[in-house]
C-alpha cells in the first residue's frame, strides 16, 4: 500500500472503541509506513542493496532516497510533470522490487528457514518497533494479500512476547471466502532443495471478517475470550474445528465518533499535502456489478447523516489543520453527493476533496457545478467498458452515451476525472476491446488518469457463482499459499479468451497510457488529487507513459545517513 495517506479504518475504530469504553488504551501504528520511512534509512546505511536500472547499489540508494523526498514534498503540476513521472517512476520500480524481496524473506522467517542475517537483523528491528509496545490485544489489518507475510510474522512475534490476543482483520478478510485455510493448510518453502512449512493459524486467536466494532468492543469487554461464539464476524479455531459467527454490521453510522488520527504523524507521508480519508457511508448503493465482491464487505449500504459529515469535516480541519479530503465510499450518488456540496457551501469550508462516483446522467452540469463549486477537485469513475452490451452485462446500470457526457461535463466545469477501466471482461469481443480503446483516445481531454487492467475472476463475485451465465465454460483454481485469496483462471466458450485479452492489454499499453496525464497518478491517486487541487492557475499537459529516467542532471542526495528514521 503507497504511504501517502493515514488509514481510516484504525483512526475509526480507535475513536469507536475509545467512546464506547472509556479509559481503554487504544494505540495506532501504521506500520505500512514505518515499513517505507525505516526502508530510505537501510538504504542510506547500506544495510539494504539493491540495484535499480543500471545504478549500482550506492547510486541506486541516493535515487530512491531522492524520488521519496520530492514526492513528499514537491506538488505535481503541469510544469514539473516530466519530472513527477520521472521520480514516480523510480519509486514505484523500487516498490516492486523491494516489496518482492522483503515479502519472500518474511515468509522464510516465519518458516524458520535460512535468511541472510543483515535482512533477518532489518526485519526484527521492524517488528520491535510494533511488539515493544505493552498491549494485552492486537488487531492488524491488512488489505491486500502482499501484507500479509508481514501480518502473520507480527502475529507470532507478538505471540512470543507473552499471553497477547492476536486478530486478523481487514478489508481483506471482508471479501475472503475461504479465510478457514489459514487454520489448516501449512505453507510450505522452499530454499535450496529443502522444504520447511508452517501453518499461519498457529499465531492468530481469530480473523475477523467485515466490520469490526462489535467484535473488538466485545474482545475488549471480555478479553479472557471464554465465550468466542458470542463475538461477530469471527472465524477461529473450537476443538481443530474451524467456527465462524453469524455476520453483523453497526446499522447506526451516527453512533460513530468522528475518527481519530491523533496516533498518526501527518507530515511524514509520501505526499506534499496532508490528506485525511473520510466515509459519509458504508456499502454501495448499487451493488450489483457482476464482477465486484465490495458488497461482501459491508453487506448493506447505510449513509452516516451529513450533520456529521460536516462536523467530522470542521473537527479534523482544526485539529490536523487539514483542508484536503478523500472520501472512500464506494460510490456517493448524485443527489447525495450535491446535499453535502450543498452543505460544504452552507456552512463556508474552504476545502479540496475526491470522491468516488458513478457516471450516470443525474451529474447533469448544474450539480457538478456546484459540487465542483463545494471544493471537488476529483472524482473517480466506475466506467470500465464504453460497450454497451458488455456493460448491461455487467450490470453496470449505466448508458455509455450518458457516461461520456457526464465526464467531459465534469472535466468543464474543472474537476478532474480517475476513470476505472477493465478489458476483457467474459464475453467481449477483440472489437469491443478497440471499442473501450478508442472510447479512451476520443475522450482524452477529459480523462486525467486511469486505473486499468484486464478482468480477474474474483471468488464469490456473481461471475464467480453464475459462470455459465457469463459464457465460462471451466474454471480452475490456481495453486497459491493459504494467506492468499483463491486465483482463480477460467475459459471461455466464445469471445475473447483470458490470455488474449492479457495480449491485446500488452499490446495496446502504450496507447492505452498515453490517455493519462501520467499513468504514475493511476496508482499514486492522492498526488493526483494534489494536483488536482493546486492546478487552477496552471496549463495542463500530459507525459508520454514511455518516458524513462535520465539520471544525468539529477543532484546527489546530501541527506545524512539515518535522516528518514523516526
Amino acid at each position: 500500500m503507497r504511504p501517502a495517506s493515514p488509514p481510516l479504518a484504525l483512526a475509526s475504530l480507535k475513536a469507536f472503541l475509545n467512546q464506547e469504553v472509556p479509559g481503554s488504551d487504544i494505540r495506532c501504528l501504521d506500520l505500512n509506513l514505518l515499513y517505507f520511512l525505516m526502508a530510505m534509512d537501510w538504504l542510506a546505511r547500506g544495510t539494504i542493496k539493491l540495484k535499480l536500472y543500471n545504478w549500482d547499489h550506492i547510486q541506486t540508494a541516493e535515487m530512491v532516497q531522492k524520488a521519496f523526498r520530492f514526492l513528499s514534498s514537491t506538488t505535481p503540476t503541469p510544469r514539473n510533470m516530466e519530472e513527477y513521472h520521472r521520480q514516480a517512476t523510480i519509486f514505484l520500480s523500487f516498490e516492486n522490487i523491494f516489496n518482492t524481496f522483503m515479502s519472500e524473506m518474511v515468509i522464510r522467517t516465519l518458516a524458520s528457514a535460512p535468511v541472510p542475517s543483515g535482512v533477518s537483523a532489518v526485519i526484527s528491528e521492524l517488528c520491535s518497533r510494533a511488539t515493544s509496545m505493552p498491549v494485552d490485544i492486537v488487531g492488524i489489518s491488512v488489505l491486500f494479500d502482499s501484507q500479509m507475510p508481514m501480518a502473520l510474522l507480527l502475529a507470532k512475534r507478538f505471540r512470543q512476547t507473552g499471553r497477547v490476543k492476536v486478530f486478523l482483520g481487514g478489508a481483506k478478510f471482508g471479501v475472503e471466502t475461504h479465510s478457514d485455510r489459514l487454520f489448516h493448510e501449512p505453507v510450505a518453502v522452499r530454499v535450496k532443495d529443502r522444504q520447511y512449512q508452517f501453518v499461519a493459524g498457529e499465531f492468530i486467536d481469530g480473523i475477523i471478517s467485515g466490520e469490526g466494532e462489535h467484535a473488538l468492543l466485545h474482545i475488549l469487554r471480555y478479553p479472557d475470550l471464554k465465550q468466542p461464539g458470542n463475538i461477530p464476524n469471527l472465524t477461529y479455531l473450537k476443538n481443530g474445528k474451524v467456527v465462524s459467527n453469524p455476520a453483523a454490521v453497526l446499522e447506526d453510522l451516527g453512533r460513530l465518533p468522528c475518527p481519530d488520527f491523533s496516533d498518526f504523524t501527518l507530515d511524514r507521508y509520501m505526499c506534499p499535502d496532508k490528506i485525511l480519508p473520510l466515509l459519509t457511508a458504508r456499502g454501495c448503493p448499487w451493488g450489483k456489478c457482476a464482477f465486484c465482491t465490495h458488497h461482501r464487505s459491508y453487506k448493506k449500504y447505510r449513509q452516516r447523516p451529513l450533520d456529521q459529515v460536516i462536523g467530522d469535516i470542521k473537527s479534523l480541519a482544526d485539529h490536523h489543520d487539514v483542508c484536503t479530503f478523500n472520501f472512500l465510499d464506494e460510490m456517493i450518488p448524485p443527489g447525495r453527493l450535491r446535499k453535502l456540496s450543498e452543505r460544504i457551501l452552507e456552512e463556508g469550508l474552504d476545502i479540496c476533496y475526491s470522491a468516488y462516483g458513478k457516471p450516470v446522467r443525474a451529474f447533469n452540469q448544474k450539480t457538478l457545478k456546484r459540487v465542483r463549486d463545494s471544493g471537488c477537485r476529483l472524482i473517480l469513475w466506475g466506467v470500465e467498458s464504453a460497450s454497451q452490451r458488455i456493460l448491461d452485462r455487467m450490470n453496470k446500470g449505466t448508458n455509455i452515451d450518458h457516461v461520456t457526457k457526464v465526464i467531459n461535463t465534469a472535466a468543464h466545469v474543472g474537476i478532474k476525472n480517475l476513470v476505472f477501466v477493465m478489458f476483457g471482461f467474459p464475453g467481449e469481443s477483440e472489437e469491443e476491446f478497440f471499442e473501450t480503446l478508442s472510447w479512451l483516445e476520443k475522450n482524452s481531454a477529459a480523462i486525467h488518469a486511469l486505473s486499468k487492467g484486464t478482468f480477474r475472476l474474483t471468488d464469490g463475485s456473481p461471475v464467480a457463482r453464475n459462470p455459465d451465465v457469463f459464457g465460462i465454460t471451466k474454471i480452475k483454481e490456481q495453486e497459491a499459499p493459504a494467506f492468499k485469496r483463491r486465483i482463480l483462471t477460467f475459459e471461455m466458450a466464445t469471445s475473447l479468451q483470458p490470455q488474449e485479452a492479457e495480449e491485446l492489454f500488452r499490446q495496446n499499453i502504450s496507447r492505452i497510457e498515453a490517455v493519462d496525464i501520467t499513468p504514475r497518478f493511476g496508482t499514486y491517486r492522492e498526488h493526483l488529487l494534489v494536483y488536482a487541487c493546486h492546478e487552477d492557475s496552471e496549463v495542463n499537459c500530459h507525459v508520454a507513459p514511455s518516458s524513462r529516467c535520465n539520471t544525468s542532471n539529477h543532484e546527489r542526495n546530501k541527506r545524512k545517513p539515518g535522516e528518514f528514521s523516526r
